[in-house]
């Protein structure tokens, strides 16, 4: 007994990170892939149900600000589902006080300012990723059953189970996976990098009939590198322009003379980035639809 909570074992406590396997998919009531929406989500979706394994929901948080061919993406990944009758692909959105759809864009716009992670924050994704996602499975009753609970806010400890989410973290990102951490109420497993398939190597994404989206992440996200912001300039004029805007009324009206961040390069605008860029290409990793930023995968 503890504070008068009677104690009781967790069927789901690992103190090293499980490899993914069928029996450990069998062990658990409520399975969701957490989607970022872009290619590694992609080949998660495809691999997954190629192998027999369905989960109960694919869960995408939108920030709002996404680049229009994730969205498009998204639309051929819910027909898709339905045809096969496969799944269910679930879009969060972050609201306000006032149940409205909040957005990182529209944030900056109100607030004169950039996303929070051009300021070494990770604010931007907590807010419209991890807080979105929480309260939706917080108050899930599909949650509550796999908990083993009747309500939401009881003790954990009196938690018999947890939920599985499915992250896809490939085979090239091993210290990403090693940072692997056990939560009180679910367990991430990495089934791409207990496969062995690492960036873009999925076969089965065509054979399935979906195909890689490209990146996935805000069209103003300060993570994105001198290719990436050559590629939104070339490809989404007007979204680039958009958060050319973000960026000059964010200078004009709230940087501060002390701050190291310039603009949406962090220590640089996005102009200077794309001069640097523009005079010698092949200095660049090459740029790679492939991966997607922290917020997304």
């Amino acid at each position: 007994m503890v504070g008068g909570v009677r104690m009781v074992i967790n069927k789901h406590e690992f103190i090293e990170r499980p490899e993914f396997t069928r029996e450990f998919w069998e062990s658990f009531e409520f399975k969701v892939l957490m989607g970022g929406m872009g290619d590694d989500t992609t080949m998660l979706i495809a691999e997954l149900y190629e192998r027999g394994f369905e989960p109960d929901e694919i869960v995408f948080c939108d920030t709002g600000s996404e680049f229009d061919h994730t969205y498009e993406f998204i639309k051929h990944l819910e027909k898709w589902c339905k045809e096969r009758n496969w799944s269910k692909v679930v879009t969060l959105r972050k609201l306000d006080k006032f149940d409205k759809p909040l957005s990182v864009i529209s944030l900056c716009k109100d607030q004169n300012t950039l996303p929070a992670v051009a300021f070494g924050s990770k604010s931007c994704s907590l807010r419209f990723k991890v807080e979105t996602a929480d309260k939706y499975f917080n108050n899930n009753p599909k949650c509550h059953n796999a908990w083993g609970i009747k309500k939401k806010g009881v003790p954990l400890n009196t938690y018999t189970g947890k939920i599985l989410r499915l992250v896809g973290l490939n085979a090239d990102e091993p210290v990403r996976v090693n940072g692997w951490s056990n939560h009180a109420k679910w367990i991430q497993s990495f089934p791409l990098f207990d496969w062995g398939i690492g960036e873009a190597e999925s076969e089965a994404v065509e054979r399935v009939g979906l195909y890689y989206p490209g990146k996935s992440s805000c069209t103003v996200c300060p993570n994105m590198t001198h290719p990436e912001i050559a590629m939104l300039r070339d490809n989404y004029p007007e979204k680039f322009k958009e958060s050319l805007a973000i960026e000059a009324r964010y200078i004009e009206f709230n940087k501060r003379d002390d701050s190291t961040t310039k603009g949406l390069g962090r220590s640089k605008t996005w102009s200077e980035k794309l001069k640097e860029y523009d005079a010698d290409p092949g200095k660049y990793k090459r740029m790679t639809d492939t991966k997607p930023c922290e917020c997304g995968r």
